[in-house]
């Protein structure tokens, strides 16, 4: 019995160090997310004060590889969720912290 438990045992702790390992680097990701942020939402708005002043009379034109309005929102709701994923990523580890105790 007391060889079973100490798998059971052994088996939790690879399962946390596994999930801990994901979640240091959905952390990681929202780290970065956060840091790129201000740069995407300084881009989108610079781009809607361009489209508003710039493209009154004719239709906006894109460059290739050039990020247009909509490319920008979606990146700046993926970056939102990056943040919000490390948030929650956070929680957890502190109670893995509490589980390795």
């Amino acid at each position: 019995m007391a060889n079973n438990e100490k798998r059971t045992l052994n088996q939790a702790k690879a399962d946390m160090d596994s999930r801990v390992h994901v979640l240091r680097g959905t952390v990681a990701r929202g780290e970065q997310a956060a840091e790129r942020l201000p740069l995407v939402v300084a881009q989108l708005d610079a781009t809607r004060n361009y489209l508003r002043t710039s493209s009154v009379y004719e239709t906006a034109r894109y460059e290739d590889g050039e990020m247009t309005l909509d490319d920008l929102e979606h990146e700046v709701d993926l970056l939102n969720d990056d943040i919000r994923c490390a948030d929650e990523a956070k929680a957890e580890l502190a109670k893995a912290a509490s589980f390795y105790r």
